[in-house]
C-alpha cells in the first residue's frame, strides 16, 4: 500500500521537473527560479516529455491508495486526471504541431509577464527578460520546424499572424524604452530586443507566405472527443445532447426571468430594450481605465463593509491596458489571477482600449460594451 507521504513526494518530484522544463508556466505560478529561460520545444524534447508523462501516469495509477484520507484521495484523482488531459492534448489536439500561436504566446507572453508582474525590482526582472529574449529566435525556429500547415486551421494561422504584428512592439518598443533602467545590461537588452523583433518579423513572413496558403486543418474536436473531455476533464456523466438541451433550458428560463424583471421596471419595454438603454451610459475612451478602477474599488469596499469575505492582507488588484498581442482574443476585458506561489497576491485586470483609428460608429459600439 502506498503511503500518502510517498505519493506526495513522488508527484512533487515530477512536478518540479515539469516546471523546470516549462519556465513560463513556472513564472505564471509564481516560481521565479526559471524566469530567464523559455524552455526547449524541439520535436525530440516534446516526444520525450510525452513518454515521461505516460510513465508518470502509469506509476500513479499503479498506487494502492486504499489507505488514503479524503484530501489525499482527491489530490491523487486530480493528478491522474491532469496527466491524462495533458497526454490527450499532446496526442489528439497536437497544438505544438497545429497552432503557430502557441510559440508566439510563449515568447511574447513569457517576456511580458516579467514586465507586467511586479514581483521584484524592475532591474532584476529585466535581467530575466534578457535571458528569455536571447532564446526567442531559437524557440520560434523550433515552432517553424514543428508546425504542419496541412494540419493547421487557417483561422489559427491568421490569428497568429495578427498577433505577431501587434506583439512585435514588446521587442521593438517596450523593452528598449525600459533598457535604461538596467544600465549594466542596457546594451545587451537593446541588442537582444532587436534580434527578438527580427525573429518575430521572420515568423510573420513565414506564416503569411508558407503556412496560411497551405493551412488545411480543422479545429472542431467532434462529439466523441468532446464527450471524453466532459467525462475526463470535468468528471461529469453528461453527454453532448444532454448538455445542449440543458443549455437551451437555462437560456429560456433566464430570458423569461429577465422579461419578468423588465416588466417590473418598465411595463412598456422589453428586457432587450432596457439592456440597450443601459449601454448608452458608458465611459469615454480616455476615461475607460479610470472607470474600471473606480468600479473595482467600489466593489471592494462593498465586500469589506458588509463583511462578505475576508480579504487577505497581501491581496491587491492592478488595472492596465490589454497588451497589443492579446487584443484579438480579449475584445473587452479579462482577469489574470496571481500565481499561487507569489508572496504578494496581486491580480491584474486588463482592459482593451478603444481603437482610436476605428470609424466613430465602431468606437461607440465598443464603448457601449462597457456600460457603467
Amino acid at each position: 500500500m502506498t503511503t500518502e507521504a510517498e505519493f506526495y513526494t513522488r508527484f512533487d518530484d515530477y512536478f518540479q521537473k515539469i516546471i523546470s522544463e516549462v519556465p513560463v508556466f513556472a513564472t505564471q505560478l509564481g516560481d521565479h527560479r526559471y524566469d530567464h529561460l523559455l524552455g526547449n520545444y524541439d520535436d525530440a524534447t516534446l516526444q520525450r516529455q510525452l513518454g515521461e508523462m505516460k510513465d508518470e501516469l502509469a506509476d500513479l495509477q499503479s498506487m494502492d491508495t486504499s489507505g488514503f484520507g479524503v484530501e489525499a484521495s482527491i489530490d491523487h484523482t486530480l493528478a491522474v486526471q491532469a496527466l491524462k488531459h495533458f497526454i490527450r492534448s499532446a496526442e489528439y489536439q497536437r497544438e505544438e504541431y497545429r497552432d503557430p500561436d502557441s510559440y508566439l504566446g510563449l515568447v511574447l507572453g513569457g517576456v511580458f509577464l516579467l514586465i507586467m508582474k511586479d514581483f521584484a525590482p524592475l532591474e532584476e526582472r529585466l535581467k530575466s527578460a534578457l535571458g528569455r529574449m536571447q532564446e526567442v529566435p531559437r524557440v520560434l525556429s523550433e515552432g517553424k520546424e514543428n508546425i504542419v500547415p496541412a494540419e493547421t486551421p487557417e483561422l489559427w494561422a491568421e490569428l497568429a499572424l495578427a498577433n505577431t504584428r501587434m506583439g512585435i512592439g514588446i521587442f521593438a518598443g517596450l523593452l528598449p524604452s525600459l533598457a535604461a533602467q538596467a544600465p549594466e545590461i542596457e546594451q545587451q537588452l537593446n541588442s537582444a530586443a532587436q534580434r527578438a523583433a527580427a525573429a518575430v518579423q521572420d515568423y510573420a513572413a513565414w506564416l503569411e507566405n508558407e503556412v496560411i496558403p497551405n493551412a488545411a486543418g480543422d479545429f472542431p474536436v467532434g462529439r466523441e472527443y468532446f464527450e471524453t473531455l466532459l467525462r475526463e476533464n470535468h468528471m461529469v456523466d453528461w453527454d453532448a445532447d444532454w448538455l445542449l438541451e440543458k443549455g437551451h433550458q437555462l437560456y429560456d428560463s433566464t430570458l423569461a426571468e429577465m422579461e419578468t424583471l423588465a416588466k417590473q421596471i418598465d411595463p412598456s419595454r422589453s428586457a432587450k430594450d432596457l439592456v440597450e438603454a443601459i449601454k448608452d451610459d458608458h465611459p469615454t475612451a480616455e476615461g475607460l481605465l479610470d472607470a474600471y478602477r473606480e468600479a473595482m474599488e467600489s466593489a471592494r469596499q462593498f465586500v469589506i463593509q458588509r463583511e462578505l469575505v475576508t480579504i487577505p492582507e497581501n491581496e491587491s488588484l492592478r488595472i492596465i491596458e490589454t497588451p497589443a498581442f492579446w487584443r484579438n482574443q480579449i475584445p473587452y476585458a479579462a482577469y489574470m489571477q496571481p500565481g499561487i506561489l507569489e508572496e504578494q497576491q496581486e491580480g491584474i485586470f486588463v482592459v482593451t482600449p478603444v481603437d482610436s483609428e476605428a470609424p466613430p460608429d465602431q468606437q461607440e459600439e465598443k464603448l457601449r460594451g462597457h456600460p457603467t
